[in-house]
């Protein structure tokens, strides 16, 4: 299932300048108005959130978790191995009761997950993909979680802009929605209680 939303920093700002972006993330993402969520995939039946997310029920483990830059996040400053931390630090929280057993040092043992195409074995990865060097810059964010067979069985979306000086607290904090989110679907198909 593919969730959107859209997240802004701009307050205050020119009405041209925000036009201009709400024009441009509504021609490059075509699923705006029917695609918004928000929270716990309002209107999904317990049977309904079974059948799309159910394969969650065998995952005994996270093994990776992982944040990926594309386009200009390097060059306004966005880290990798930052955001792994943090994201990592959210799985914690909102994960406490699911071991992690990071296999991203580990060549042998993550081949070895992707060749079986491990089902028990979660991974929660994310792409931030950021346009732009200075103001506004225009950044999208993919969160995928699944396993090792299907590595995308829970996908969830946000655009937003920003300035490039308060684009990485943006993204940390859409980070840490999306884990929250997810564990509130992840914990829901397996029949816990947040």
């Amino acid at each position: 299932m593919r969730r959107f939303r859209q997240h802004s920093t701009l307050r205050g700002y020119p009405m041209r300048i925000t036009a201009l972006l709400l024009f441009l993330v509504l021609i490059i993402s075509p699923c705006t108005g029917s695609c918004s969520q928000k929270g716990d995939s309002p209107g999904l039946t317990d049977r309904e959130v079974t059948l799309l997310f159910g394969e969650f029920r065998e995952v005994q483990s996270f093994a990776m978790i992982a944040v990926s830059l594309v386009g200009d996040a390097e060059k306004i400053g966005l880290d990798a191995e930052e955001l792994t931390r943090y994201a990592k630090s959210q799985f914690k929280n909102h994960f406490s009761r699911i071991r992690y057993e990071d296999v991203s040092k580990d060549s042998a043992r993550f081949l070895n997950l992707v060749a079986s195409r491990d089902r028990k074995s979660g991974n929660l990865t994310f792409r931030v993909w950021v346009v732009g060097r200075e103001y506004p810059v225009v950044y999208h964010i993919r969160c995928d979680a699944g396993n090792f067979e299907n590595p995308a069985i829970y996908t969830e979306e946000v655009m937003g802009h920003s300035s490039p000086g308060a684009a990485s607290e943006a993204i940390k904090t859409i980070l840490g929605e999306m884990i929250r989110e997810f564990s509130v679907i992840f914990f829901r198909v397996r029949g816990h209680e947040m």
